[in-house]
Formats: structure tokens, C-alpha cells, sequence
């Protein structure tokens, strides 16, 4: 009795298949259409008037003093920390 070769499976040219990598779950939060990400992106670029500061205000604010500052290494908690107090100064929240 003869015996069949087995043969591993392979893709459309001819190579081995591979087992496809799961997929990661989106984080909670991170749903939503491209519309109201682009809208939500575009709230913390406008001034508040809730007097509240955003992520991207406060991310723009220390990339200005990062760049005053001759673009150093490392101090990216410092500035962040600067530009946050900047910002609550200039808003008047405590």
C-alpha cells in the first residue's frame, strides 16, 4: 500500500502558509468614526472656553519650549510640567 505525501499548506504563490497574528483589541475609548476622531482632535486645537486644558494644548506648548531650548534630550518631563503651569497661568485655573 502506497503512502500519499503530506503537503503543507500554502499561499497564493506558492509559499508556506503562516498562522495569521491575532488581532488587538482597541482600546476602550478608541472606537469611533474617523469623523469624530478628526472633530475630537480638532477640539484641542481651538481655545476652551471651559477652561480646561487639553493633551494637544499642552503637548504644543512644551514642543515650543523643547525647540526654545535648543531641542535638548531628556527633559521632556520638565518642559510638559512648564507647559502645563504656563497654560493654568494664562487661563487663570488653579
Amino acid at each position: 500500500m502506497a503512502r500519499k505525501a503530506v503537503t503543507k499548506p500554502t499561499d497564493k504563490k506558492g509559499q508556506p502558509a503562516t498562522a495569521k497574528k491575532p488581532s488587538r483589541p482597541k482600546a476602550k475609548g478608541a472606537g469611533g468614526s474617523r469623523a469624530a476622531k478628526v472633530a475630537r482632535s480638532a477640539e484641542g486645537t481651538q481655545a476652551t472656553t471651559a477652561q480646561e486644558l487639553t493633551h494637544e494644548q499642552i503637548a504644543q506648548r512644551a514642543n515650543d519650549i523643547w525647540k526654545a531650548c535648543g531641542c535638548p534630550w531628556g527633559e521632556s518631563e520638565k518642559h510638559w510640567h512648564e507647559a502645563e503651569q504656563q497654560l493654568k497661568e494664562e487661563l487663570g485655573i488653579k
